[in-house]
């Protein structure tokens, strides 16, 4: 899988829509709410930071929020995540 999907985008979405659709439809729902997709993929919060996951099995980017980005750390480690892109908004 590439790494280099941009989250949110359509490519990425017909992945995540093959591996979760209750999840692809939940973050489908916090962008429309949003009026953007600056949403974290977790809770749905405000982010400007995108991450790749390097712990627990995950192969696409993702935009997590500060707590969900504290809480990824606290159950796989500090060097978990790696920060992608900072999203100018």
């Amino acid at each position: 899988m590439s790494r280099s999907l941009t989250p949110y985008s359509e490519e990425w979405f017909k992945i995540v829509e093959e591996r979760d659709p209750i999840r692809a439809h939940l973050i489908r729902e916090h962008c429309v709410s949003a009026g953007n997709d600056n949403v974290c993929y977790e809770c749905g919060r405000h982010t400007q930071m995108d991450y790749y996951v390097l712990a627990g099995g995950h192969d696409l980017q993702r935009r997590l929020c500060l707590i969900c980005v504290k809480i990824y750390k606290d159950c796989f480690g500090e060097m978990s995540l790696e920060v992608v892109t900072l999203k100018q908004v």
